[in-house]
């Protein structure tokens, strides 16, 4: 029989450990850009060496995300918590000592793993701790400040520390918080946890593999040829690794994504809204500073500090949205949203060819609105649509969707930009880039932005369907 998970004592260190969870995960992402010009000088890496610095973390963390949900609802969230914690602040030391950016790229993905098991548990420790009612919505709206904080602060404290520090220095900072998170919830999350939850080995492999190579391909591809053998391979394997994890998941005996509850519409339109939201952000947050650098010539704090006008506006949003969200439905806010970062990556797009920061302004302002005004929202319909006793496997179904969206707006944009600008037209800094360089780049960045604004807008209107439907 199922037992209801007993609530934290401290709810209160509880939202704040998660919250600082959430916070250092996003910040591995966002933190790194302005670092890569220094990475590349110290390590020799490659572009695409690069990518999979970043990829080879969001590919672990896709990987064990939804199976750590399920371990939650089974052997415990604090316990879960705990250990993924521990394990990414050690990871994130072990980054800052990387001889190389092969060490680097497998820490990272080691990184990846660990923290999975943490995030996928995280929303879960806030709905225990806030079960029903206004003091639920406001927490979740909390937890919804604090990634946008991360994504505020991140580009500016990574340039800072690369600029002073060198790019080490930028891992070994995520480390002391995110032990923070692991103490705190030693006090604040009880052990107790629902005896009858099963897992889906089967399914994780088979999702991972799918993801893992369609990754490969995306990275590869400009690199091999798009017609070559090994990219042909990856991309028909990904197909059919990805199709049987579906086929798998309808017939399971303990699916990883729960029939009962990803067939619900609230659920839907908050994977859907995260995938969206994922893919835009890290594709801005990743690019972006690769613009300002080569560009505009600016340094890696500079660079990170351009980011202000996404993500300043995003924290300033977050906020303001404490108070909308007892006015304004959370379906209303979730497609307003979409709407917003649709709008402000078209924006951008067409002002990206003048070559200067301030015309840039209008649109990240707005794109900085929607990821400010969303995270609250699509973490309320997710809470809603697992509930106490499925909290685990709806919140880890969500949290799958943010890698894999990390993972199409960084290597599937990647590639896009590869194409448009050449594989040559790609310099990290301003003095490796002539003026052919320059231009292909900004073509480049506004096919990417367009891109991120057709998909946005698309999924608005998908959005706004299901949350109609519901």
């Amino acid at each position: 029989m199922r037992r209801h998970p007993r609530l934290p004592e401290r709810p209160r260190w509880a939202l704040l450990a998660a919250c600082l969870a959430s916070g250092t995960t996003v910040g591995f992402l966002v933190c790194a850009p302005p670092a890569l010009p220094s990475l590349q000088r110290d390590l020799g890496a490659s572009f695409e060496q690069l990518q999979w610095i970043v990829n080879g973390y969001v590919l672990a963390q896709a990987a064990l995300l939804v199976t750590a949900g399920s371990l939650g609802d089974r052997r415990g969230h604090r316990r879960l918590f705990l250990g993924g914690m521990a394990g990414y602040a050690v990871a994130l030391v072990a980054c800052a000592l990387a001889p190389s950016a092969l060490a680097l790229a497998l820490l990272g993905a080691l990184a990846g793993g660990v923290s999975a098991l943490a995030l996928g548990n995280t929303l879960s420790i806030v709905s225990l701790a806030y079960p029903e009612g206004g003091r639920r919505q406001r927490a979740l709206a909390a937890w919804g400040v604090s990634v946008a904080l991360a994504y505020a602060a991140g580009p500016l404290v990574g340039g800072l520390l690369a600029q002073w520090l060198g790019w080490r220095a930028v891992f070994a900072a995520l480390a002391a918080p995110a032990a923070l998170a692991a103490l705190l919830a030693v006090r604040s999350v009880p052990a107790h946890a629902a005896r009858d939850a099963r897992l889906d080995p089967l399914g994780a492999l088979l999702v991972v593999a799918g993801l893992a190579a369609a990754v490969f391909a995306l990275i590869e591809g400009n690199r091999d040829g798009w017609t070559s053998a090994p990219i042909v391979a990856s991309a028909a394997g990904a197909l059919a690794l990805l199709s049987a994890f579906f086929a798998w998941e309808r017939r399971a005996p303990a699916p990883m994504l729960d029939p009962q509850v990803t067939a619900q519409p609230l659920l839907r339109a908050a994977a859907l809204g995260t995938l969206a939201l994922s893919a835009s952000q890290f594709a801005m947050a990743f690019y972006l500073p690769r613009y300002l650098m080569v560009v505009l010539g600016a340094r890696p704090l500079a660079a990170g500090a351009g980011l202000l006008g996404v993500t300043g506006v995003a924290v300033v949003a977050s906020l303001v949205t404490l108070r909308l969200r007892r006015r304004v439905p959370e379906r209303t806010l979730a497609v307003a949203s979409l709407v917003a970062l649709g709008v402000g990556a078209a924006l951008t797009a067409q002002l990206a060819s003048a070559a200067a920061y301030l015309p840039l302004l209008p649109g990240l302002v707005v794109f900085g609105w929607g990821i400010g005004t969303i995270n609250g929202p699509l973490a309320a319909l997710a809470a809603r649509a697992g509930g106490r006793t499925r909290s685990g496997a709806a919140n880890a179904a969500i949290y799958l969707c943010r890698p894999v969206g990390a993972a199409a707006g960084i290597a599937g944009l990647g590639a896009l930009l590869q194409v448009r600008a050449g594989a040559d037209g790609l310099p990290l800094a301003a003095g490796a880039a002539s003026a052919a360089d320059v231009h292909a780049l900004i073509g480049g960045v506004a096919t990417v932005l367009r891109v991120v604004a057709a998909a946005a807008l698309l999924t608005a209107v998908a959005c706004a369907a299901l949350l109609r439907e519901r």
